[in-house]
């Protein structure tokens, strides 16, 4: 007689407790920039005020101002504003809770491939970030772009045990290309994940048709995706970042990626501000280098491992997916026209989003306490690095709000202003935004500087106002309201002097 065995309720209890805590500590690790929520620069608020005019019946298929960048975060932001209100602190869950899907999503293939607790730590590099990830998984709008990259690996990882394979082949393909609609940034995926769901198509011993039935419905999947990317693309909101490649530019990011963003991505380098570096104890600094060296031998080693025959196909894929990311986004790093100063780090962020994936083969041939200590100097360092990345939202170990966090002082200018009939102003691009969201368009605030404008109406409505505001924060240094006065003094324009806080404000009566 045949005899069922069945899994005990706490084996499966278990894994899902341990996996919550992992949710839970990814967090509480950004709590720093969750407390400081009002703090978020117009970057991320844009995407809320696009929500609320989604909500008000107005579309567009690209953010505001960004024609490389999709909508889809504005829309996932209008529906948790209907649910939960329209705030900061709604606008910062919709990421983080992208964030939080990913980690799932990662989770899931790597328990299939690994043991449950080195899959658990193969998640730690997605928890214990630097900054390049940090700031992706609480402002909006990127995360949702490679919560979809992570989607299309989970889609072609399980088409192989699944009972419709090609359907999943032609849905992970689609999301794959469909991740480059919501963020060009997606680009620096697209070769890892082509190359993923050809090796997928070859898994669970799959004869030549099994094969050619497979790598035909990621085609058609990808072509599908192809297609409406293609149609999207010719909006007039569309937008390109082509630039012309010159050694001098690959000179520069070659430099920029070896003094300043490569370290700073792999911790070994520490920055809590622009332009300042936290100098460790040289205990810890020797955890800083030994980690990141582990780090980088184990995901060549992933690479390698493609061809190292001992290891099951399904691990094997793995690493060869996290090693073609990683060379990707180095490569996609030197010739780019974006990277300019130590925040360009962010364009190096696939690195560690590859992380779990291309350490899958170490993970798989040390078991969990041997790869665990082998990637523990590098977790410290990032858990550290990170936390201290955070700025002024920390105190050592402990987060703290900062002026702009609260927020009282930009709610009594609002407050001001409104008094004195003010509906439009302008600011520095870093506050426009931001001050415009807080303030729920009222008043409405414009970058001092018209080229760095997202929305055309508010500068319309701008121009045509009898009385603006001229607003100027002193942690915005390149504004500052001196040179302002200097010139209305010289039009012989009518003006009045407010101060609220650390900010000035400037209301000025326009000349007929």
């Amino acid at each position: 007689m045949a005899v069922q065995l069945s899994v005990a309720p706490h084996a499966r209890l278990v894994p899902r407790t341990l996996f919550a805590a992992v949710l839970a500590t990814a967090v509480l690790f950004r709590l720093p920039a969750l407390l400081n929520a009002p703090g978020m620069s117009s970057d991320a608020t844009i995407v809320g005020l696009q929500a609320d005019h989604m909500r008000a019946g107005e579309w567009s298929w690209f953010l505001w101002g960004a024609g490389y960048q999709s909508s889809f975060d504005a829309l996932l932001a209008a529906v948790a504003f209907t649910l939960a209100g329209s705030h900061v602190w709604t606008l910062m869950a919709v990421p983080l809770v992208g964030h939080l899907i990913l980690l799932w999503l990662a989770f899931a293939v790597l328990r299939k491939r690994v043991d449950i607790t080195c899959a658990l730590i193969l998640l730690l590099p997605l928890v214990f970030t630097p900054r390049a990830i940090n700031s992706v998984t609480v402002y909006p709008p990127r995360q949702w772009c490679i919560t979809c990259v992570f989607a299309a690996i989970w889609l072609l990882d399980g088409a192989g045990q699944s009972r419709r394979p090609l359907l999943r082949c032609a849905a992970g393909a689609f999301a794959s290309i469909l991740a480059l609609y919501f963020d060009l940034f997606a680009l620096q995926f697209v070769m890892g994940v082509g190359f993923f769901a050809i090796a997928c198509s070859l898994d669970g011993k799959a004869n030549a048709a099994a094969v050619l039935q497979r790598v035909g419905a990621c085609a058609i999947g990808a072509a599908g995706g192809l297609s409406l990317l293609w149609l999207l693309r010719q909006s007039p909101h569309a937008a390109s970042h082509a630039a012309s490649l010159t050694v001098a530019r690959i000179a520069h990011n070659l430099a920029l990626l070896r003094e300043t963003c490569l370290p700073w991505l792999l911790s070994y380098k520490v920055f809590t501000e622009r332009g300042v570096t936290w100098q460790p104890p040289a205990i810890f600094r020797a955890v800083q280098i030994a980690g990141a060296g582990l780090l980088v031998l184990s995901m060549l080693f992933g690479g390698a491992a493609l061809f190292l025959k001992r290891l099951p196909w399904s691990v094997r894929r793995f690493g060869g997916l996290g090693f073609m990311i990683a060379g990707s986004s180095l490569g996609g790093f030197l010739v780019s026209s974006m990277p300019v100063d130590q925040y360009s780090a962010r364009y190096l962020a696939p690195i560690v989003w590859a992380a779990p994936f291309v350490l899958a083969p170490a993970a798989y041939l040390l078991r969990t306490r041997r790869f665990g200590l082998l990637v523990a100097p590098y977790l410290v360092a990032a858990a550290v690095g990170g936390w201290l990345s955070f700025g002024p939202f920390v105190h050592g170990a402990l987060p703290t709000l900062t002026p702009p966090g609260s927020a009282q002082e930009e709610t009594q200018l609002g407050t001001s202003l409104r008094r004195r009939g003010i509906e439009y102003a302008a600011a520095d691009y870093w506050q426009a935004y931001r001050l415009t969201f807080l303030w729920h368009e009222q008043p409405v605030v414009v970058p001092l500087n018209p080229g760095q404008d997202r929305y055309a109406p508010y500068r319309r409505a701008f121009n045509a106002a009898r009385v603006v505001a001229y607003i100027f924060d002193p942690s915005q240094p390149q504004a500052k309201p001196e040179a302002y006065e200097e010139q209305l003094r010289r039009a012989g324009t009518r003006y009045e002097r407010l101060r609220v806080g650390r900010f000035t404000a400037l209301i000025v009566h326009k000349q007929s």
